[in-house]
């Protein structure tokens, strides 16, 4: 198994939402803080969120500040990103 095993890092911050970042966000229901992981990370009990996810994949690449659509199965929403560290 360890033979396919591949590293992934995350990159260097650059104050973009991305593998390894934690966000926070604002939506209609109010504020929520979530880490970026790989797929095989992700447990939203412990607010990681993959970047695969609705969620993940709509906000990486943003900043502060951006308002972003997410497509997701319960419809299109709204959510604003407020902190990325």
């Amino acid at each position: 198994m360890l033979r396919h095993a591949l590293i992934v890092e995350a990159a260097p911050f650059d104050g973009t939402v991305g593998l390894g970042a934690t966000v926070v966000v604002r939506d209609d229901f109010g504020d929520s803080e979530y880490i970026i992981v790989v797929p095989a990370e992700a447990d939203i009990a412990r607010q990681r969120i993959s970047l695969d996810s609705p969620l993940g994949a709509a906000i990486s690449g943003h900043r502060a500040g951006d308002a972003v659509s997410v497509d997701s199965p319960g419809g299109i929403h709204r959510v604003a990103v407020v902190h990325v560290r």
